[in-house]
C-alpha cells in the first residue's frame, strides 16, 4: 500500500471515530427505565409511604384523631376497606410492611436508573412483579371468597367501585404495562447467542460469531508436493497453517525434498 493511501485510511478511520464513539455513548441507554415508568417509581413510592404510615400511626392516624389531618381521605376509606379501621387485622399491619420494602426497592431502581447500572431494568422488573401481586392477593383477601363478607359489612356496590377498585385496581394495571415493556429490555435480541449486532453510521449489521470447531473444518490444509516444497495452501506466506504464521521445522522440508528428490529419480 502507497504511503499517500495509508495516510488516506488513518484519516478515513479518525474521521469516523466520533461517529462511532457517540454511537456507543448510546448504547449505556438501554440500562435507564423509560420516562413513565421512571415517574410511576417517584409516584408509587409517595403514595405507598402514605398509605403504609396511616397503618402504623394508628389509633393517632383514625378519623377524628390528632394525625387524622395528614390523612383526610382516609375518613371515607375505612368506611369501606374496613381492615383499615380494625386494629387488630394483622394482614394488613403484614400488608403495611411489604409497602415499605417496596418502596425501598423503588429508590434502589431509581439511583441505579441515574447511575446506568446493568441492573437496573431487572431490579425494575422484578419490584413491579412484587407490586402487582401484592394487590392482586389485597383483592383476594377483600372478596367473599377468602374471608366472607367479615370487612365489607353495610357497603354498596358502588362505594366499593369508586372507594375501593378504582383506586387500587391502578397498582394491578400500571406494574403489568411496566413488566411487559421491561421484558423486551431483559430478553436477548434474535440471532442466537452467537449473534452480535453493531451500529456503525446509524445502520444496525449482524455479524454472526462461528466456532473454532467449525473454522477448523472449513481450512484445509494441502501440501504441496514438488521440489523446493514447504509450502501451505491458503497461507499468504510460506510455512503459515490455518492462517497463523508458523514456520515449518527444518526437518519437515528436508524431509519433503528428499521425498520430492527421489520421486523425480524413479520417473
Amino acid at each position: 500500500m502507497a504511503k499517500d493511501d495509508a495516510t488516506q485510511v488513518l484519516y478515513t478511520k479518525d474521521r469516523d471515530a466520533p461517529k462511532w464513539r457517540n454511537k456507543q455513548e448510546e448504547i449505556p441507554k438501554k440500562h435507564q427505565l423509560p420516562q413513565w415508568i421512571l415517574i410511576w417509581f417517584y409516584v408509587s413510592s409517595v403514595v405507598c409511604t402514605w398509605d403504609a404510615s396511616f397503618i402504623m400511626c394508628r389509633p393517632y392516624s383514625m378519623p377524628g384523631k390528632s394525625l387524622a389531618w395528614i390523612w383526610a381521605p382516609y375518613k371515607y376509606y375505612v368506611t369501606v376497606d374496613q381492615r383499615y379501621s380494625d386494629l387488630g387485622d394483622a394482614y394488613v399491619f403484614a400488608q403495611s410492611l411489604m409497602n415499605y420494602a417496596e418502596v425501598l426497592i423503588n429508590i434502589i431502581a431509581i439511583i441505579m436508573h441515574y447511575r446506568q447500572s446493568k441492573h437496573t431494568v431487572p431490579t425494575a422488573f422484578m419490584v413491579n412483579v412484587m407490586t402487582m401481586w401484592k394487590t392482586v392477593l389485597y383483592f383476594l383477601m377483600f372478596t367473599d371468597f377468602c374471608t366472607g363478607s367479615e370487612y365489607r359489612n353495610g357497603n354498596t356496590v358502588l362505594q366499593e367501585i369508586f372507594i375501593m377498585v378504582i383506586p387500587n385496581i391502578i397498582w394491578i394495571f400500571l406494574p403489568t404495562a411496566a413488566m411487559i415493556q421491561l421484558w423486551g429490555y431483559i430478553m436477548p435480541s434474535e440471532g442466537g447467542p452467537h449473534s452480535q449486532t453493531f451500529a456503525l453510521n446509524g445502520e444496525a449489521k449482524s455479524h454472526q460469531i462461528s466456532s473454532p470447531t467449525n473454522h477448523q473444518q472449513s481450512v484445509k490444509r494441502e501440501v504441496l508436493r514438488g521440489p523446493g516444497s514447504g509450502l501451505v495452501q491458503g497461507g499468504n506466506a510460506p510455512g503459515e497453517i490455518f492462517g497463523t504464521k508458523s514456520p515449518l521445522s527444518m526437518t519437515s522440508c528436508i524431509r519433503q525434498r528428499v521425498a520430492s528428490n527421489e520421486d523425480i529419480g524413479k520417473e
